[in-house]
């Protein structure tokens, strides 16, 4: 199994052919993956400007400038965008060919962090796999586009560091790490991780094996996080800051995949994004991605899995209890935000941009445009 993933992403790689059909596990494993740096991107329209009417609305609504308080940095055009006050400004734009995803805003809102994917090397005929792998770092960057610096490298061929979140006290961030190690031709082992890394510290400390999408609560002393089991699928559980015994919160057969969880501002209740097991009895049940997709993700273009199974946004106590659904907009890979008082939700996904009245359940639709690879928000200055 492992040569003949191997071999397909040589063969991907060098020969650049076009993707085969996807099963909805596959597209699942995509969507909910960790290592799905290279994204295609789409091009939604500058958030706070006036954006096509969703469905079932009426054309003078379409005319009329979306209100998003604050400042939103969201992916668009292979690179980073910042909205505030109705103006957008890029600050930050891959080199030809690099990719860019999950932006977070500092605490202090001075500086984002983001995945970024340098071009994959040029392919060479019957050079060995590790030379042709796709990396990526962790990067920060002011908010007004200056200062670019590593904020976690990666340090060998086929790493893969994303999903980026900052801790409480802004003076680290954690993130997801991926490692395959090849012998030969063959891949012979995987770590996926959850990390963390002191700004500026020359290292990284693993503080969870086999998990992913790290989100620290903003007084420092939680740390929610996907638990990624090869074969029973995707959780979403959540550990001491300090160390100690993880608390499973959702038990990995309840969803097919699960991405992104973020603390509310109070720390009581963790927003997710989650897409549901197919209840059709004569479906394949996916499951979570396994560490053996995410090579496969890093080669297949990701139209491939472009309509995968619909997302939606849930919540759940921290203290635990039933995950409550609170969005139904059949998204596709969602990204969400909450605002300051921790009373709504901003929402990007593929399908576009969707604020939520946490309480009340309710959604409104501000674009019907969207992208893969996730924003943040902050609801005040």
């Amino acid at each position: 199994m492992r040569r003949a993933v191997a071999a397909l992403a040589l063969a991907a790689l060098v020969a650049c052919g076009s993707p085969a059909s996807q099963t909805p596990e596959s597209q699942a494993a995509r969507a909910g993956s960790q290592a799905a740096t290279a994204v295609a991107v789409s091009k939604p329209p500058p958030v706070g400007t006036a954006l096509a009417a969703p469905p079932g609305s009426s054309p003078a609504a379409a005319s009329k400038p979306v209100a998003v308080e604050g400042r939103v940095v969201f992916v668009r055009d292979d690179g980073l965008t910042l909205s505030e006050g109705g103006q957008t400004r890029v600050v930050f734009k891959a080199a030809a060919g690099g990719q860019v995803k999950d932006p977070a805003w500092s605490p202090d809102g001075k500086t984002i962090a983001f995945a970024y994917a340098a071009p994959r090397p040029t392919p060479r005929a019957r050079a060995p796999i590790v030379e042709q792998l796709l990396s990526s770092d962790v990067m920060l960057i002011d908010a007004d586009g200056q200062n670019l610096r590593p904020g976690a490298p990666h340090d060998g061929p086929g790493q893969i560091l994303e999903t980026p979140s900052w801790s409480g006290d802004g003076k680290a961030i954690y993130f997801s790490y991926y490692a395959p190690t090849y012998k030969g031709e063959e891949l012979v082992s995987e770590a996926l991780e959850v990390r963390r890394r002191e700004i500026g510290s020359a290292a990284s400390t693993t503080i969870v094996a086999g998990a992913s999408n790290p989100a620290p609560s903003r007084d420092g002393q939680w740390l929610a996080f996907v638990g990624e089991d090869p074969s029973e699928g995707q959780s979403l559980k959540l550990i001491p800051a300090a160390g100690g015994q993880a608390k499973t919160l959702v038990k990995a057969d309840r969803f097919a995949a699960l991405l992104s969880p973020r603390f509310s501002p109070d720390g009581q209740t963790i927003a997710f994004s989650a897409a549901s097991i197919p209840t059709n009895p004569g479906a394949r049940q996916p499951k979570g991605s396994a560490p053996l997709d995410l090579l496969r993700q890093l080669v297949v273009p990701a139209s491939a899995y472009a309509h995968g199974l619909p997302w939606e946004i849930w919540t759940i106590p921290t203290a635990g209890g039933e995950p409550k659904q609170i969005t139904q907009i059949q998204e596709d890979t969602p990204y969400a935000a909450w605002s300051a008082d921790g009373a709504r939700l901003l929402v990007y996904g593929a399908g576009g941009l969707h604020r939520v009245d946490v309480k009340a359940t309710q959604t409104q639709t501000l674009s019907s445009d969207g992208a893969h690879g996730g924003m943040d928000w902050r609801s005040i200055p």
